[in-house]
């Protein structure tokens, strides 16, 4: 698992550092970006990557499925798919409620307004 007290307060995070602070060799962190579309570090001018601290766990969560639960590169694609849709279904959800609530709080609203005339 991921020490979150040695990673140091900066915003980005070089890939050797990256490395050092997941135990992932660096060029595992560039398969892992080829196959893996949520591991997306900015590239500068240089091209160096840079990666942010939320990619650091979204690399341990990579690394424990493959070297702790034992999926298959396909099955940590499969999971973060499922995940992914999970996530949008939540929303769609979420933005059904906020219509229910605010229909409700119009027709609130409308009787407020009949009680005062």
């Amino acid at each position: 698992m991921l020490d979150i007290s040695e990673i140091p307060d900066k915003k980005y995070l070089t890939i050797g550092e990256v490395s050092k602070y997941s135990g992932i060799a660096p060029h595992t962190l560039r398969y892992w970006e080829e196959n893996f579309n949520l591991l997306c570090p900015i590239r500068k001018n240089s091209k160096q990557r840079l990666y942010r601290k939320e990619d650091l766990y979204l690399i341990d969560e990579i690394k424990d499925l493959l070297y702790n639960k034992r999926y298959s590169i396909e099955g940590v694609k499969k999971h973060f798919a499922i995940s992914k849709s999970a996530q949008g279904v939540a929303q769609i959800d979420g933005q059904k409620l906020l219509k229910e609530i605010y229909n409700d709080l119009q027709q609130i609203l409308k009787l407020l307004k009949r009680s005062r005339a």
